[in-house]
């Protein structure tokens, strides 16, 4: 594919092949086949959850390669719903994703790029309850409040006059936390990257 015209000022331009600036456009489609995240059982108490931290979980990845291109631009696109179940007595919840972009090369350890943070939150619903167990923390003492969702979860990132050469775009969730989740999933994961 090819496009784009010089600057042109007044009008003293015409349409000729003079005044035209070839430039190939890359378009690599990635690789995502989505993830349920390790998610244990909170039990019953105050502040029931989960802190998660490495290794590191793979989204997805998609590879680029800009060889031979004078400074090159890649943006990266990535889509998808990120899935979950909460189960809690004062209805409250949380979760918290952070996902982080990383590059690699053959000649390279991994550099990481950016990092985007997924959060959703909900406070208890009743203020009077201080914890959500009998005193002995046996049974509960309300009926829980259960509720499944779906959140879209997308963001585009460009790199500017990037190094030429081969590279792998990888997408992982680096850190989770939760608290009254019940399960969590990344579904239809799309990642691709465009370069020129």
């Amino acid at each position: 594919m090819a496009y784009g015209k010089s600057p042109c000022e007044g009008n003293d331009c015409h349409d000729s092949d003079s005044h035209l600036q070839y430039q190939e456009v890359v378009l690599s489609c990635g690789k995502g086949t989505g993830l349920n995240l390790p998610i244990g059982s909170g039990g019953c108490g105050c502040g029931s959850g989960n802190r998660w931290q490495p290794p590191a979980l793979i989204v997805g990845t998609v590879n680029v390669d800009i060889s031979g291109r004078h400074k090159p631009t890649v943006k990266i696109d990535f889509s998808s719903l990120i899935n979950f179940g909460a189960n809690s007595n004062g209805g409250e919840y949380f979760l918290g994703i952070i996902f982080q972009l990383s590059k690699i090369s053959n000649s390279s350890a991994k550099i990481p790029l950016a990092t985007w943070i997924f959060e959703k939150k909900v406070d208890k619903l009743d203020d009077n309850c201080a914890c959500c167990c009998d005193p002995n923390g046996l049974a509960p003492i309300a009926d829980p409040v259960q509720v499944n969702i779906r959140e879209n979860f997308a963001f585009s990132w460009c790199e500017c006059d990037a190094c030429p050469g081969c590279y792998t775009y990888i997408l992982e969730i680096i850190d989770f936390e939760t608290a009254f989740i019940d399960f969590a999933s990344i579904t239809n994961v799309s990642i691709n990257a465009m370069a020129v």
